[in-house]
């Protein structure tokens, strides 16, 4: 197969931001003599699964099998993007500013609630959660599970747009001009690939 220069360049800019993705992760650790990559583990989680799917995407495409490279790439964005999401929920400095999801209600038997609102019910009933949350962020997960296993409860988690908005919110996505509208862009763009929309398939382009 002949590659121009032009395309082999673009190539090894994917292949290199691919693998400087996965050098995020010193940055994410605490300064000071005493590191510990636990306090951001729940992001660190996400992170690791979301350079291999990047990494698989890029293989795929180059074997010119694209719709399977798109629909990697747009899961890529997902887990960084609810890397980002939990780890900053694990952290009380977060939720106590979480404007976006604080108005997302979701009516769960009788009463109208909001993940913060589940997450302060369940701190309640434990405090001692909400300080191992800012030790181990990833154990947010073993918290939130109940929520992902019951259909109901589920839809306190917020959509992909809602959950953007909020790391806008949050000041995660700067400097990024319109943060918002080009991430959510680019995530629709590659929606179109996973729910097979027909001039998406490899045999429509």
């Amino acid at each position: 197969i002949s590659i121009s220069k032009e395309g082999f360049e673009k190539l090894q800019r994917a292949h290199d931001s691919i693998h400087e993705f996965i050098f995020l992760a010193p940055l994410c650790l605490p300064s000071g003599e005493k590191v510990s990559w636990h306090s951001k583990s729940a992001f660190l989680t996400y992170q690791f699964e979301a350079f291999y799917s990047a990494h698989r995407s890029f293989l795929e495409a180059l074997a010119g099998y694209y719709n399977v490279a798109y629909t990697l790439l747009r899961n890529t964005i997902e887990l960084v993007l609810k890397g980002a999401f939990w780890e900053c929920l694990a952290h009380k400095s977060f939720r106590e500013k979480a404007e976006v999801i604080s108005k997302n209600k979701v009516r769960i038997g009788k009463d109208k609630i909001t993940l913060i609102d589940w997450f302060k019910d369940l701190f309640e009933r434990k405090p001692s959660i909400e300080d191992d949350l800012e030790v181990t962020s990833a154990g947010i997960f073993d918290k939130i599970l109940p929520i992902l296993e019951d259909p109901v409860l589920r839809r306190l988690i917020p959509s992909i747009k809602k959950i953007i908005e909020q790391l806008s919110q949050w000041g995660i996505l700067d400097p990024i001009e319109e943060s918002i509208e080009r991430t959510y862009e680019i995530y629709s763009n590659l929606s179109a690939d996973v729910h097979v929309i027909p001039h998406k398939t490899d045999i429509g382009r």
